[in-house]
């Protein structure tokens, strides 16, 4: 599902989370020559090629593709760099000043102009769909135009290829949150904003599913829903046309990556799991590792879930009910760590290890917590309360054969302890719908979060981002976590006021207390961080994925011809 991310703006994961040596790389034997396409394959399909909509995976990778971003995260580092633009910064912090780069044009042969990155930010205030809008809302004029009171957004100024955009208070995450969507081309998008809110048909646009202009290194081609999409070569990308033909995602029913990669030969590129990455190797594949930047857990539906979820000391129970070091051992094959909260471990935001609970496997310690909580086991070995047994039903979506392998680890041995458990599936796009909207069903949902360059939470944890289906508003708090001291926290990490600075020492004082708070009352059954195994062919070359981002120089890509 997702990944996010110089020092007064944005965050840069430090040295332990850097990428791991990658191994059996084939060293470049020829000069680099065009053709060919890349193949890449997926367990589901994309939901939109609309940046300010994407959320899950594969559209977050076709709609970088389709769309140049201002900036982008350094692949090994993730440190922000100039992308599209360049940008500076007003002595006071809420300025920040775009230069947008005279070569980039749009596809039809118009520049990108700073009135692009203006549709962005009014397609966002008119969508009812983007998760996207929290970011926005501190620039000057955001509300009074999403309102409708405004014709326009006060606080952007444009002045062709050069715009401004003044912020209302210091806004840290701004440089990432903000500027990290690609502007989205006026000719073509300014005719479904509408002249009020009402009016607005933004999220119905067809160019969202099938873009006719784009500013990336790859173009619309061709998209067979549930199947394939395929890009083409952009010959107006700015900083050149790719070598590659096009770029395409290819959507598999095979059990496993690697087995598709083994038994479809158009496949070139995948990510596999940990158990083929030997026999990856010894079919002659490049086998590259690095630490992914994200965590897996168990989201707990705290608003219509089960009652006894609102009890701290069930939650921790749970927590401390299931063998995850076990899982990440057995199953990982050694390669991922125990999540324990939100920010990833040894990350500047992180709060040191020493200062959190750890939910080691340990049933003698989760059945204290329940019988604190007033359960007791019955004759069935059941835990039960007011003869209520203690039961839960778990989602997660089909396809990603790792959930569904934890999922069903999960709810064995919560049976095995004494709380019914029972494992459910759901397709991917119909979970990510119901989760934004509120209307999930289940006690629990096990997702996965992206960790990126620019660590603000606000979005996943902030109690305004509660979706409510009554009110007909999104968001990504989707379990229903409120909590008054995380709130204030994650506001003054986002925007300081005495001394008001977006120094990373000041910012993470606060996120020591966010992750403190959130390892203490486990909103999430924080459970495991990744390592990420990309296989391709060694006559797949150009590539150098990280942590941060897989496509870095994708228009450097070439396959070696027979």
């Amino acid at each position: 599902m997702i990944r996010l991310r110089a020092a007064a703006l944005a965050a840069l994961l430090v040295a332990a989370c850097a990428p791991a040596p990658q191994t059996d790389i084939a060293t470049p034997t020829a000069t680099p020559v065009p053709g060919g396409r890349v193949v890449q394959t997926t367990f589901f399909d994309a939901q939109t090629l609309q940046p300010f909509l994407a959320t899950d995976a594969v559209s977050v990778q076709a709609t970088g593709l389709l769309y140049a971003p201002l900036l982008r995260p350094d692949p090994m580092t993730g440190e922000l760099l100039p992308h599209l633009g360049r940008w500076s910064l007003s002595t006071d912090g809420r300025t920040i000043t775009w230069d947008i780069d005279p070569r980039a044009n749009w596809s039809d042969g118009a520049p990108v102009i700073g009135d692009d990155f203006a549709t962005l930010a009014r397609a966002v205030a008119r969508s009812k769909k983007t998760t996207r809008r929290s970011a926005f809302q501190v620039i000057e004029g955001f509300a009074e135009y999403l309102s409708g009171k405004a014709a326009s957004i006060a606080g952007i100024t444009v002045a062709g290829k050069q715009f401004t955009v003044r912020f209302a208070a210091v806004f840290c995450p701004s440089l990432y949150s903000v500027f990290g969507l690609a502007p989205i081309p006026t000719q073509t998008f300014a005719r479904y904003l509408g002249e009020t809110p009402e009016k607005s048909t933004i999220d119905d646009a067809p160019e969202n599913l099938a873009p006719t202009v784009t500013s990336g290194p790859f173009r619309f081609e061709s998209w067979k829903k549930g199947e394939r999409l395929d890009l083409a070569r952009s010959e107006s990308y700015f900083q050149g046309a790719p070598l590659l033909d096009g770029m395409s995602f290819k959507v598999t029913s095979d059990a496993s990556a690697y087995g598709a990669l083994s038994r479809d030969g158009e496949l070139n590129l995948a990510s596999i799991e940990p158990k083929d990455a030997d026999a990856a190797a010894r079919r002659g594949l490049a086998v590259r590792a690095y630490p992914a930047a994200s965590y897996t857990a168990v989201a707990w539906n705290l608003r219509t879930g089960a009652p006894a979820l609102r009890d701290v000391r069930v939650r921790q129970a749970l927590a401390y009910a299931i063998d995850v070091d076990g899982f990440i051992q057995s199953t990982l094959f050694g390669r991922g760590r125990r999540a324990q909260q939100h920010h990833l471990d040894a990350s500047w935001p992180a709060a040191p290890s020493s200062s959190l609970m750890r939910y080691v496997h340990d049933s003698a310690s989760a059945e204290a917590l329940l019988q604190q909580a007033g359960f007791a086991r019955g004759p069935d070995g059941i835990f039960a309360k007011d003869g209520k047994a203690l039961s839960l039903v778990l989602y997660t979506n089909a396809g990603n054969k790792s959930r569904e392998t934890f999922l069903q680890m999960t709810v064995e041995q919560f049976q095995r302890f004494g709380v019914k458990a029972e494992a459910r599936l759901d397709q991917l796009d119909t979970l990510v719908e119901r989760l934004g909207t509120g209307t999930a069903e289940g006690d629990g949902w096990l997702i996965s979060w992206a960790i990126g360059p620019e660590p603000d939470p606000y979005s996943v944890w902030h109690s305004s981002q509660i979706p409510d289906p009554v009110k007909r508003t999104t968001g990504l708090n989707v379990g229903g976590f409120s909590s008054a001291e995380v709130d204030k926290a994650i506001e003054a990490a986002r925007s300081p006021q005495a001394p008001a600075t977006c120094d990373v020492v000041v910012r993470a004082q606060q996120y020591l207390s966010v992750n403190k708070t959130l390892n203490a009352e486990q909103p999430y059954l924080f459970a495991f961080t990744p390592e990420t195994l990309l296989a391709a062919p060694p006559t797949l070359q150009g590539l150098r994925p990280g942590t941060f981002s897989l496509y870095a120089d994708v228009q450097r890509w070439w396959l070696v011809r027979p």
